[in-house]
């Protein structure tokens, strides 16, 4: 954010600022804010001298130990959590949620229904499952995955094989392998050009597949319809990231599954749990 610009001028104004639901952020959101405000007051106190309220119940994260008091959630130690049996499914997910969509015309009521996983790995495995279900030539888009040095940022084969960088999937990275077929949906993981309509989360639909770009048409949004190409980009890990191995990926900025980000869906399905439809889900989900 420029100093100069007219959020900074509004961030100057304030007194107070509520965040809401601050448990849930990471401290690396706190320092964020916490820096910006200092460049922006150019003071060095705390928050650059704003009062920040945060808001939220610590003890809705976890660990939730129902009923017990703080010694007792300090305290415990529990790993696991008992899902009841009559909150799974023993179905097939794909074709509850997606039905038998087999045409390219059918693929515009796919993009409003999600199977939400916890782990990456069974949202590729199901993803590829709906993918099979489209007609149509599948292709697969492999990364570019290079080690990055701390001092200079230059390969290290010897220490880290290609073969174990492209089985890894960081956060907010796309995978090494992309299965696209035309009428796939798949959602935006970086901002390119908001004015477009072309945010992190983004719905689009393939129509277009080549070996440097992808011609895709938004899915969702006041810009629905909109044709726009997507090229490959350079994915690079965070300066907080503190893990050993810090490599870069090339690839489409592109994931067929749904990360959190406001949506309407009409069909949504957990592999944990089934969710109860109501307003809610459709407006934060």
């Amino acid at each position: 954010m420029a100093i100069q610009s007219r959020q900074a001028r509004q961030l100057l104004d304030v007194q107070y600022i509520i965040w809401d639901e601050a448990p849930m952020a990471p401290k690396y959101a706190l320092d964020a804010v916490d820096k910006l405000l200092k460049d922006i007051t150019e003071l060095q106190l705390p928050f650059g001298g704003k009062t920040i309220i945060l808001g939220g119940d610590f003890r809705q994260i976890p660990p939730v130990v129902p009923k017990a008091g703080r010694s007792e959630i300090l305290n415990n130690d529990s790993n696991e959590v008992k899902v009841p049996d009559d909150m799974l499914s023993s179905g097939d997910i794909a074709i509850e949620i997606f039905g038998d969509i087999v045409t390219l015309e059918d693929m515009s009521a796919a993009v409003g229904r999600a199977i939400l996983t916890p782990r990456n790995f069974d949202s590729l495995e199901i993803n590829n499952k709906v993918l099979s279900k489209l007609p149509g030539r599948e292709k697969i888009y492999r990364s570019i995955d290079e080690v990055m040095n701390d001092e200079t940022e230059a390969n290290n084969d010897t220490e880290y094989s290609l073969e174990f960088l492209n089985s890894l999937t960081p956060q907010g990275y796309p995978p090494h392998e992309l299965h696209l077929k035309k009428g796939a949906v798949i959602t935006l993981l970086r901002n390119l050009r908001a004015n477009q309509g072309l945010c992190n989360g983004t719905r689009l639909t393939v129509e277009h597949m080549d070996r440097y770009i992808l011609g895709c048409k938004i899915a969702t949004g006041a810009n629905k319809g909109q044709y726009v190409l997507i090229p490959r980009i350079i994915f690079c890990p965070p300066a907080y990231d503190t893990s050993p191995c810090r490599f870069k990926r090339r690839q489409f900025p592109a994931l067929s599954q749904r990360p959190a980000a406001p949506v309407d869906l009409s069909n949504v399905f957990s592999s944990c749990r089934r969710f109860r439809t109501h307003p809610r889900d459709q407006s934060n989900l």
